[in-house]
């Protein structure tokens, strides 16, 4: 069952499935975390009440092109509305709209060039402190009722 399980979605942008998934996968996979390709009109299948986190690689022209086209068909609506959580590898410039995504914690860029393993943590490092706060009791702390003694 994928609800008990511990998940990161993988923006696909090609038919084919790039090297970059492959080595990712299988780094995540030593941490108990797995690794879904997705295309755009699937993500909705995935989405719970706390932010989904969704991987994008753009490393070169066409996946930058294609990056694009999925912004048009969905991936800008779930950003906003705070439905995923964006790791997005880019080796492009900076995108001037999601800055704003940014300090809500939707949107994180992480340029290119990177070491893959820092990339790793950084995803898994941001993922656990997500998956700590869904498991928080939200009702706080208990209140102390006052005793005979004053104390």
């Amino acid at each position: 069952m994928i609800d008990k399980e511990k998940y990161i979605l993988y923006l696909q942008l090609s038919k084919r499935l790039d090297s970059g998934f492959i080595r990712m996968a299988a780094e995540l996979k030593l941490y108990g975390v797995n690794l879904i390709p997705v295309q755009v009109k699937e993500i909705d299948h995935f989405l719970t009440t706390s932010k989904v986190p969704l991987i994008v690689l753009t490393s070169t022209l066409t996946s930058w092109k294609s990056f694009h086209k999925a912004r048009k068909t969905g991936l800008d609506f779930f950003l906003k509305t705070g439905k995923i959580k964006m790791f997005h590898f880019n080796s492009f410039k900076e995108i001037i709209e999601f800055r704003a995504l940014h300090q809500k914690d939707y949107y994180q860029m992480i340029p290119l060039p990177i070491r893959f393993n820092e990339a790793v943590l950084a995803v898994l490092s941001d993922y656990e402190k997500s998956t700590d706060n869904d498991n928080a009791w939200p009702g706080g702390k208990r209140s102390k009722l006052p005793t005979m003694n004053g104390e």
